[in-house]
């Protein structure tokens, strides 16, 4: 049995939270020399702006990793909408079903439109999404690849409305 769990994260855990995203923004994007100053420094907005949720992903009671949820899309227009910031599992807790379950939390709590976004090279999110979107969505969802100011990658599509 999995069990993952997701709560807000509390406004005094806010440095916490910092931290973890620096640990998951310089494996992420360290590699790929990118800039994630202007990442960083957004996390702030995640306990000031009524659009913006910052999760903790726990499992067997143990901080694993985190997911920023707003509504800021590239493609999606339609209201509610719904994006990842940010998601992130810590490399331990991978492959044991938590990501899925995390994320399949997440929808169930936020229904609407969703859209999903996956760096170019980062091949095993845009694997790990497909697989989560075929089970939840049942398919059910739209996939393109962006390659110009608004995103660089692939980008899923779907509604749990």
């Amino acid at each position: 049995m999995n069990n993952t769990t997701i709560r807000l994260v509390k406004p005094e855990e806010h440095q916490e939270l910092k931290d973890m995203c620096a640990e998951y923004l310089h494996q992420m994007y360290a590699p790929r020399k990118i800039d994630v100053t202007p990442m960083y420094a957004l996390m702030d907005r995640y306990f000031t702006e009524a659009d913006r949720f910052p999760y903790y992903i726990f499992h067997n009671d143990t901080l694993c990793g985190f997911a920023l949820v707003n509504s800021h899309c590239v493609i999606e227009s339609r209201t509610p909408r719904h994006a990842f910031g940010e998601f992130y599992v810590r490399q331990e807790f991978r492959l044991h079903g938590v990501g899925t379950a995390a994320a399949t939390q997440l929808f169930d709590l936020h229904r609407g439109y969703w859209e999903i976004r996956e760096l170019a090279d980062n091949t095993s999110g845009t694997a790990f999404w497909r697989r989560l979107l075929t089970r939840y969505a049942h398919g059910n969802f739209t996939e393109m690849e962006l390659n110009d100011e608004r995103w660089k990658g692939w980008v899923q599509l779907f509604s749990n409305g």
